[in-house]
């Protein structure tokens, strides 16, 4: 890996003004100053479509120092923003002993895209999104909504994006449907009828071929923090915003490294291929049916990009449980853990059970009464 450290100019980070620390504004492309409001713009890098081959990424690309702070309770690894002095973990809320922190050497990102949700909105996606949840204890959405926003944390998320070509060769059967007419005999009011009927069967041939398909933007979590299958519910992210990687964007803002590396994630990226070349082989089979026996794939060609995804997050307890809500700060979308209410879930049980109970008992009256000749 280079050895090459970015280094940043010693005012970059502090306010034109009045010298305090700035942070990057949500929704712009400024820093802004919390203390006197003056704004600085930042000039961004547009090309964000350069992709690293994968065979020699880490050897090719930059490193630099950061300051890290470990959670001693989840394990993750976090930068704070500049003159915090003390912090809880993003992930599960737990005390951050922040003189602990140590400077590593870490890789630097390729891109990031910059949050465009602020925090005020992310407040209100939040309580929209608690106001929906069906079966909820009737204390929680009071819960989520006493969620200030300054309990909000505003996180960048380590990712690696990969593009990649796939080549399977698969062997299973084809089944093509054909017709044969069948004659048979029964005895409708006294009298022998003959009817005839065409019957469906399935002509079942070996087959085996090759698919080729290309993967661009599959995205995997680099932090075990947020699961992969919480990363999926986030998606999609609009790639088209991503810039250059710039200090300035990270200002004011926590930020995670990765803590899954590149060989690990592919393996992640490989699974989510699997049903779309099941689909190609399935089409390319052809046939009213399909039964795959093997497939066999390789990935060739293979691109990279590291790069910093904004979300925000709040953690909660309840009942003695932590839960984790998170919001994609790109386009909104929501999720999160949550507890289900025993008591509404039952009253819902039983309401179903007492319309089915009314339902059944009017189907029977009608039945005596239709045998009556009411």
């Amino acid at each position: 890996m280079s050895n090459n450290i970015p280094t940043m100019p010693q005012n970059t980070l502090k306010c034109e003004g009045c010298g305090a620390f700035v942070a990057f504004e949500a929704g712009t492309n400024n820093l802004k100053c919390p203390y006197c409001g003056n704004t600085q713009a930042i000039e961004a890098s547009k090309d964000n479509s350069r992709t690293f081959k994968f065979d020699d990424y880490n050897a090719t690309q930059k490193t630099v120092s950061r300051l890290m702070i470990n959670c001693h309770n989840c394990g993750t690894t976090v930068t704070l923003p500049d003159a915090v002095t003390s912090d809880n973990c993003p992930f599960c809320a737990s005390p951050l002993v922040v003189n602990m922190g140590k400077h590593i050497l870490t890789q630097q990102p390729d891109y990031v895209i910059p949050f465009v949700v602020n925090r005020e909105k992310a407040q209100k996606e939040f309580s929209q999104w608690a106001s929906k949840l069906w079966f909820a204890p009737s204390d929680l959405i009071h819960r989520i909504n006493q969620i200030s926003s300054h309990q909000l944390q505003g996180v960048y998320i380590p990712y690696w994006c990969y593009n990649t070509h796939s080549a399977s060769a698969y062997s299973g059967s084809r089944g093509d449907y054909y017709y044969v007419k069948e004659t048979h005999t029964k005895v409708v009011n006294g009298e022998t009828v003959t009817e005839t009927r065409s019957v469906r069967h399935t002509r079942w041939t070996p087959v085996s071929g090759n698919v080729k398909l290309y993967f661009e933007n599959l995205l995997v979590s680099a932090s075990p923090s947020l699961p992969q299958k919480t990363s999926e519910i986030l998606e999609p992210w609009n790639l088209t915003l991503l810039v250059g990687f710039d200090d300035r964007y990270v200002a004011g803002f926590r930020s995670e490294t990765f803590r899954i590396n590149a060989k690990e994630a592919f393996e992640v990226a490989q699974k989510r291929t699997e049903n779309a070349i099941n689909d190609a082989v399935t089409e390319d089979i052809g046939g009213d049916e399909q039964d795959i026996d093997n497939i066999e794939t390789t990935y060739h060609s293979t691109e990279i990009r590291y790069l910093l995804l904004p979300v925000w997050l709040s953690s909660y307890q309840y009942k003695g449980k932590l839960y984790q809500l998170v919001i994609n700060a790109c386009t909104g979308e929501v999720t999160g853990g949550r507890p289900y209410s025993a008591i509404k879930i039952t009253l819902f049980v039983l309401f179903i059970i007492a319309i089915l109970v009314v339902a059944f008992v009017m189907i029977q009256q009608n039945q005596q009464h239709t045998s009556y000749g009411y």
